[in-house]
Formats: C-alpha cells, structure tokens, sequence
C-alpha cells in the first residue's frame, strides 16, 4: 500500500507516519509538506491513500482534495485535521475517513479497516471489469489530460522509471496508471505480447524484424513514426510461437 502524508506541521507528519508505520509495517510512506507539494507527488506517483491536513499553506487540504477527484482513478482521501468543523464539507468530498488530532491509533485502525474493505471491493470490480473485455484503456497526457484508448490503437506498453506508457500515433508516451503485470494479464488474449522486461507489444503492429545482437531483436512497428520496439533473446521463442515464426 502506498501512502501520501501531507501537513505543514512536521511532528504531525511524523507522528502520523509512526502509528502507519506500526499499524502498516509493510507500506511505503511519503510526506508532504503543504498542498502544492502533496500534488507534485501525485503527478509523479500513484497513491492508494492521501492524509490531508485542511489547514496548509498555499492549496489546503479541501482545495487539494478537489483537484485529487478530477483524476480518473483517484486514491482514497483521509482528512487529518485539528478541526471538527470542516467534516460536512469533506464527506461532500467522498473522503473515506475525518480524523481529529491528535489521531489516536485505534481510531486510525478503523479507518485503515475501511480501507482495506473499500480495496478489496475495487479490486473485485475491477477484475469484474476487465472479464467484460471493455477493450478501452484511460492515459493520461502530460497536460494532465486523459485519452481513452481504442486497444487497437496501442502500439506497445513500455515500463520505464517505475511508471507505465503506452505509445499511440499522434501522442506523445502517455501514462498508463496500471502496472505492466496487470496489462499483460488484461491485454494478452487481445493480441499484446510480453517481447522485453518493459515491454508488451501489439502484434497485430508488429510489421518487421531485425536482428540486434546476442539473439536478441528489434520489432519495427507499423506506425507513422516508425516505432521500435525491443524482443529480448528471454522472449524469442515465445514470439515466434505467436507469429509463426
């Protein structure tokens, strides 16, 4: 589980992340220190869960959690606060938990609880989902807008720097907030190939292939620019087996 801390008091960043910590050995922790911080993260990495504190400098909490649900596929949000009065305006916006300081831990127990029930039912959707074969995928551009993508139209899914893109003509790489394990098990009965560590490809793409060297190759895609994509000696047998080779 991967956890977002943001407050501009550092003892309440830290005392927050000693009851995670405890409560949570197994997850990863980062902090913010105010609103437009928390943010930057976001862009950067994915979060399951989001602790705001309301009253930050620049964006508070609120004004931060507002832009968090104009994601696709935001985490869940935890508001963190040593005010009661903001509640009714948090759960206007879905916030899983409100928590008054100071956070006790069995209050925080509860709330990691709800947590865990609501990620468990997102992933029963999900995989509900992808058995209905939707054959669509949400991207994100780097102007913070997102693209849904015909499967037809990915070229190849590229891990890369702990992120996931995947090439389309016309865009640039788009972020691809999955990881490259759950694309190969959703996108391989539509054609897509694990061919390298970081890649998959579609091989209904594939146009040419050349050698490289130790047994490896290189796939050349049909696409306006032409794109290249690496087959790795690990996956040559399996792609010639796709292919018939």
């Amino acid at each position: 589980m991967n956890i977002l801390i943001a407050d501009d008091e550092k003892p309440a960043r830290e005392e927050l992340s000693f009851l995670l910590q405890d409560l949570l050995p197994e997850a990863s922790l980062t902090t913010a220190k105010n609103g437009d911080d928390a943010l930057s993260l976001l862009r950067e990495s994915d979060f399951d869960v989001v602790f705001l504190d309301i009253e930050m400098p620049g964006k508070d909490g609120l004004q931060v959690a507002t832009k968090i649900l104009e994601r696709p596929s935001p985490p869940r949000i935890v508001f963190a606060t040593a005010y009661s009065e903001h509640a009714v305006e948090a759960f206007r916006l879905s916030a899983l938990d409100y928590l008054v300081k100071p956070v006790r831990q069995d209050r925080l127990e509860q709330t990691l609880d709800k947590l865990r029930e609501e990620i468990d039912q997102r992933d029963g959707v999900q995989k509900l989902l992808w058995s209905r074969k939707a054959q669509k995928l949400w991207a994100e551009s780097s102007d913070e807008r997102w693209v849904l993508l015909d499967y037809e139209d990915i070229l190849f899914i590229q891990a890369q720097d702990k992120k996931v893109y995947a090439g389309v003509d016309g865009y640039h790489p788009l972020r691809v907030r999955r990881t490259l394990k759950e694309l190969e098990d959703e996108l391989e009965a539509d054609g897509f190939l694990r061919v390298h560590k970081g890649f998959l490809v579609n091989l209904s793409k594939v146009k040419e292939m050349s050698a490289w060297f130790s047994g490896s190759y290189t796939l050349i895609l049909d696409s306006k620019a032409k794109s290249q994509v690496p087959l790795s000696r690990r996956y040559v047998t399996r792609f010639r087996e796709a292919t018939g080779f």
